[in-house]
């Protein structure tokens, strides 16, 4: 009887253990495929980006030769008060060309930006994808942490990708101005940000006085946006306050004033004059890639306005940015 009885018991103990392993080896199998994927999509984004660099740093490099070329020979037209005409109109005629090569390289390098943003959509996608699945998938927490990094390098590229959007609509402006409202470019700009606003206040104030200002709203939004995003990249972790950013507007009908202040760490004051530079980052804790204060100057330049700063190590950073009307 003992033998009849018992018999039932072990193959279904044997049938849960040959499931257990199966399970087991299945989800092996799983987390080798995404790995591999994951490495594979991985290395051709960090290729992908090296690249995208050396382009745009090439580039940028050109264009500023370009522009000390033509400035040398404006100053030499400016120069010849009692010369030759014909010497003159030869002058000019160089001017006129290299200014047209200059055009001509900066809407290829608009191009580069644009198709290369483009090229960067199917890996990080592929990358998120990945993340997702594995969230899904996989039960074990060592497992889940490797793939919370996949999580943040897609955050990472992707905030790179918008970086390069942006810039791309700084560099093909061409809409015409219109109407800005200074309380919907604010909601705009922090609601890009609202994943980030979880525990830190945004405090804000906006002024108008009569007149209607006309501007491009679109890159206003960007500009606030990447002044509040570095303003969360760099809060103090060691001060006794909490953390602090007030935002404000002033509008009328010949300009918009924005200011934006935090109690962060602060910019060591000799690195302060090249914090406008192309991937330049201030220090090791920087989480950027050095483009959003580069795009924010290009931004406020495209929109004929200043932008300066004031800071101290320790006790924070205003950033003022000066906009005429285009009235």
């Amino acid at each position: 009887m003992n033998i009849f009885f018992h018999a039932p018991v072990l193959l279904i103990e044997s049938s849960a253990l040959t499931s257990l392993y199966l399970l087991a080896g299945v989800s092996i199998v799983l987390i080798v495929i995404i790995v591999f994927m994951y490495n594979n999509a991985t290395r051709k984004l960090k290729s992908n980006l090296a690249v995208l660099e050396e382009k745009l740093t090439e580039l940028e490099k050109l264009a500023s030769k370009k522009e000390v070329k033509i400035k040398k020979l404006q100053a030499k037209i400016s120069s010849l008060k009692n010369g030759e005409d014909d010497t003159e109109s030869i002058i000019e005629e160089q001017v006129a060309m290299r200014t047209e090569k200059l055009k001509a390289m900066n809407e290829e390098l608009d191009l580069f930006l644009y198709r290369s943003a483009q090229d960067f959509r199917q890996p990080l996608t592929t990358l998120k994808g990945l993340n997702s699945l594995a969230v899904v998938a996989l039960k074990d927490e060592f497992s889940r942490s490797l793939f919370e990094k996949v999580g943040e390098t897609a955050s990472q590229m992707e905030k790179v990708l918008q970086k390069f959007s942006i810039l791309h609509e700084v560099l093909s402006l061409s809409d015409k101005p219109n109407l800005v409202n200074s309380e919907t470019v604010l909601f705009h700009a922090k609601d890009n940000l609202e994943d980030r606003l979880t525990q830190i206040n945004i405090e804000s104030e906006i002024s108008k006085n009569n007149g209607s200002f006309k501007s491009y709203a679109q890159l206003i939004e960007h500009i606030i946006f990447i002044l509040l995003e570095n303003a969360l990249d760099f809060v103090n972790p060691h001060s006794p306050e909490a953390p602090s950013i007030k935002v404000m507007l002033q509008q009328s009908a010949s300009e918009m004033l924005i200011k934006v202040s935090d109690n962060g760490v602060g910019i060591q004051e000799s690195v302060q004059p090249r914090i406008f530079e192309m991937y330049f980052r201030a220090n090791e804790h920087s989480k950027g890639k050095g483009l959003g204060l580069y795009i924010a100057k290009k931004a406020v330049e495209a929109l004929e306005g200043s932008i300066t700063f004031e800071s101290k190590l320790g006790v924070g950073t205003t950033f003022t940015v000066s906009l005429p009307s285009f009235n």
